[in-house]
């Protein structure tokens, strides 16, 4: 274990809102890193549950917790970024894990590679047993693809669980916005995407588990925060002409995400709707739907060659 005396390599950052039920598993896989020069912040946002007593039986000199009023996720990771000690900060939700070698696969890469500013990894979807739902895929994109591959919602598989980022990156661009109920991890992602500095690890080493209580399960909440987020984006008079190019493929994009979440919950009418939003934005968007039942087909060829990333846990 790494001497309290100095600053360590990674501080780890675990929002946490009513999470006693699942914080255990995330808190182990977190200890369980081959890498272990790290700190835990715990941001216990506000939590009725007993999420504090949970963190606090842990026996381990490198966690702490911050207990504050609920103020959203957002504000609850910005909050660790600015307790950090760690020149790196590592970002894990709750309810979610990390297999053994990703801190320290991240922290390599982060070495190799000055210019690289936050690194994230591909992830396995899972259910309440650890069984593989889908595995999600990670490119390590050139830097002039990130952003395009970003903006369609094409590599940002369980963002901001499997991120790593240098601290002062971090606060330079301005952390998360707690201004957004939602997808303020995307609108960070875009922040770094546009600096061209953001790498993958494409090997899957987090497990983000799907469940009721998901946010991302309320499809409607997603609408205005989107909106928000690409009418920044693209009303910055700094945004490069190619990718202001890409603008009704980046609102066609967003309105095929909203269309899949309201087809998941099974509002086929209002999906149909989202949908037609979509191809009219950008007709290439009929191409994607048409190719779901393949992706269906992907997913289940995924459960069965993935049964149980962690190989123990509930059968």
């Amino acid at each position: 274990m790494p001497s309290l005396t100095k600053e360590p390599v990674v501080s780890v950052v675990i929002p946490a809102f009513n999470a006693a039920a699942t914080i255990s598993d995330t808190l182990a896989s977190v200890f369980a890193q081959t890498l272990d020069d790290f700190e835990v912040i715990v941001v216990d946002d506000g939590s009725s549950d007993g999420t504090a007593q949970v963190v606090s039986s842990v026996r381990d000199t490198r966690i702490r917790i911050i207990t504050q009023p609920n103020q959203g996720v957002a504000a609850a990771r910005n909050t660790g970024i600015e307790a950090a000690r760690g020149g790196l900060v590592a970002f894990v939700d709750a309810d979610d894990l990390w297999l053994p070698a990703k801190l320290e696969r991240q922290v390599s890469l982060l070495r190799a590679d000055p210019r690289a500013e936050a690194v994230q990894t591909a992830a396995y979807f899972v259910n309440s047993q650890f069984r593989v739902l889908s595995v999600r895929p990670c490119v390590d994109a050139a830097a002039a693809d990130i952003l395009p591959r970003c903006l369609r919602f094409e590599n940002l598989p369980a963002f901001p669980s499997s991120v790593l980022a240098r601290r002062e990156s971090l606060v330079e661009i301005g952390m998360f916005d707690p201004s957004l109920v939602i997808l303020e991890d995307w609108d960070l992602a875009l922040r770094f995407a546009r600096r061209g500095s953001l790498r993958a690890i494409e090997e899957p080493l987090v497990l983000y588990r799907v469940h009721p209580g998901n946010r991302s399960r309320d499809v409607g909440i997603h609408i205005a925060p989107g909106q928000a987020i690409l009418r920044r984006l693209f009303e910055d008079p700094t945004l490069p002409p190619e990718i202001r190019r890409m603008r009704r493929q980046a609102y066609g994009s967003f309105y095929r995400m909203i269309a899949g979440g309201y087809l998941h919950s099974g509002r086929l009418a209002t999906s149909a709707r989202w949908a037609l939003r979509a191809i009219g934005q950008d007709p290439r968007q009929l191409g994607y739907a048409m190719a779901l039942p393949l992706r269906r087909i992907q997913r289940a060829a995924d459960r069965l060659r993935h049964p149980n990333p962690l190989g123990t846990g509930p059968a």
